[in-house]
């Protein structure tokens, strides 16, 4: 997934880099209106602890990570609408449906 990240920051057509990996731009929506590609995200995030229920507590326990343990993920979505909908969809489930 990082190598389809780098590829379409570095594509110079966007476009054409979405088409050639064989991403919809067009799906049908839950009502039967087709629903047109109109935005694609990347997102990054940096997960820096952890919590998880208590034993005989309604706290939780919170564990912060040292830096080493910090990593960062990146998420693609691409946004689909209609006239009566919208639908934000994962890079790993559109590339599900292309293949």
């Amino acid at each position: 997934m990082t190598s389809f990240l780098d590829g379409f920051r570095a594509a110079e057509d966007k476009n054409s880099f979405l088409r050639i990996a064989g991403i919809p731009f067009h799906k049908e929506g839950p009502d039967g209106l087709t629903m047109h590609l109109v935005d694609a995200a990347i997102t990054s995030n940096w997960q820096i602890g952890t919590a998880s229920p208590a034993f005989a507590s309604r706290e939780l326990v919170y564990l912060p990570y040292p830096g080493k343990m910090i990593a960062e993920r990146e998420t693609m979505t691409f946004t689909y609408v209609s006239l009566t909908h919208r639908e934000d969809v994962g890079l790993q489930d559109v590339l599900k449906v292309a293949s």
